[in-house]
């Protein structure tokens, strides 16, 4: 079972954050059927019986995106994960999670990382091919209509840096993002 997870600032962050809604999530009914690119692992509870005894859950070689690969197999193996939208949980967004740079290099990783991936393969790389010209050449268009949409296109447009620098075998991030 999942449920929503709603952010919390202890501090007021800049206005371009709210605005960007970078921190919200999406929700469901109660009673839907998740696939595996909506699982995720802040709000869930599990049966002990899905994991397979001294077999590790999550793969180590995913430095981000893990839960949904975890979900992804364990959705191939025939379990079924339903959403509760009573179920919330709160989670705290520190300062730290408010920088560009953050947001930036979380993006590069997401990006790179998505393309160990079964799923990925050659229309992702097509998108990527003509986000990254397209994105680029609207960022100038994008500051004008707010600095929260620009950050929003900027993030989309390191996702897609991310991938394709990965497929050249350039790792632009190594570890983890936590600042």
């Amino acid at each position: 079972m999942l449920g929503p997870v709603k952010r919390h600032f202890d501090e007021e962050p800049p206005k371009w954050v709210v605005k960007g809604k970078f921190y919200e999530r999406p929700t469901y009914p109660t009673g839907f059927v998740i696939d595996w690119r909506k699982g995720r692992t802040n709000n869930v509870l599990l049966k002990k019986r899905i994991f397979a005894a001294g077999a590790q859950p999550f793969r180590p070689d995913f430095l981000t995106g893990e839960d949904q690969d975890f979900f992804r197999r364990m959705i191939e193996k025939r379990h079924a994960f339903v959403w509760c939208n009573e179920a919330v949980v709160y989670e705290v967004v520190p300062p730290v999670r408010w920088k560009r740079t953050f947001m930036l290099r979380r993006a590069l990783l997401g990006g790179a990382v998505s393309v160990i991936e079964p799923t990925f393969g050659a229309l992702a790389i097509a998108k990527s091919v003509i986000a990254v010209p397209a994105y680029t050449a609207a960022l100038p268009f994008a500051l004008v209509l707010g600095h929260h949409r620009f950050m929003i296109l900027s993030v989309k447009l390191f996702e897609h840096l991310g991938k394709l620098l990965a497929l050249m075998g350039i790792k632009p991030i190594r570890a983890y993002v936590t600042d």
